[in-house]
């Protein structure tokens, strides 16, 4: 059984930063942060003074060449593409030009995060190593995803990931333990978390948990206790073959001499 929690916050964090010093450009927010299928607004500003005009220009649609201005807003209602770059840009009385982008990342976290075994199922005996694996189903960006593996609210593995790729990818992590008596009981956690920065929501993470139930199997304590049972049952029974009715101990009880009787009679 598990567990599964997501928390997500809106993305609204606006810094003024000039993009580019050879182009007087600044953008509010500078950068955006924006869950797939969402909606942002940005503003392209400048403090020149020898402006013409300003416009927009993006895969989504553009704002035209707007005259006499030194800031033009830009907003998109619903992002539907993974990879979105639009572009502000600025022409100057003597006829110069320039631009720049505003940088996007679009997000999308995992529709499901689960622990299952990689190759046991059933109980965990104590000493053996045993794979955990954390399967996490489509998310975006890759490049900012985040797998930590937590027990008792310690974390004891991490996995990263390198990947370029924008749209939506299954990715999992495994983790191998070697459970002990002391871990009965205990939860594992597996966090899917994006690192988004500061323009991203806070915090982004999804998080299973399993139990480590190390009884269900012998575990060492138990062997010893079982053993030894098992060692007093076989006991008992030798001896019960070997000791005779005075109460002394015979090799050759209930056998058969020839010439002679055993002391039980003949067979």
């Amino acid at each position: 059984t598990f567990t599964v929690l997501q928390l997500e916050t809106p993305v609204i964090c606006y810094t003024p930063q000039p993009v580019s010093a050879s182009c007087p450009i600044v953008m509010t927010p500078p950068r955006v942060v924006v869950k797939h299928g969402g909606s942002f607004s940005v503003i392209c500003s400048t403090s020149e003074a020898q402006v013409e005009g300003m416009g927009w220009e993006s895969s989504l649609g553009a704002v035209s060449l707007t005259d006499n201005v030194t800031s033009l807003p830009f907003k998109i209602t619903a992002l539907t593409q993974w990879t979105f770059s639009p572009q502000c840009y600025m022409n100057l009385l003597n006829g110069d030009q320039c631009q720049q982008r505003l940088s996007v990342t679009v997000y999308k976290m995992p529709d499901s995060v689960t622990i299952s075994p990689s190759s046991h199922l059933g109980p965990m005996v104590e000493g053996k190593k045993y794979s955990l694996r954390c399967d996490i189903d489509k998310v975006a960006p890759v490049k900012n995803l985040s797998v930590i593996w937590q027990k008792r609210n310690e974390t004891i593995h991490s996995q990263s990931y390198n990947s370029e790729v924008n749209t939506p990818v299954q990715e999992s992590s495994v983790l191998i333990i070697s459970p002990s008596r002391d871990d009965n009981g205990a939860q594992i956690h597996c966090a899917a978390q994006l690192n988004l920065g500061p323009m991203g929501p806070n915090p982004a993470v999804m998080t299973v948990t399993t139990l480590c139930s190390p009884t269900g199997g012998l575990t060492t304590f138990a062997a010893i206790i079982g053993a030894g049972v098992i060692l007093g049952a076989i006991l008992a029974v030798v001896l019960g073959m070997l000791v005779t009715s005075e109460g002394t101990f015979s090799t050759t009880k209930g056998s058969w001499l020839a010439g002679r009787t055993s002391s039980s009679g003949i067979i």
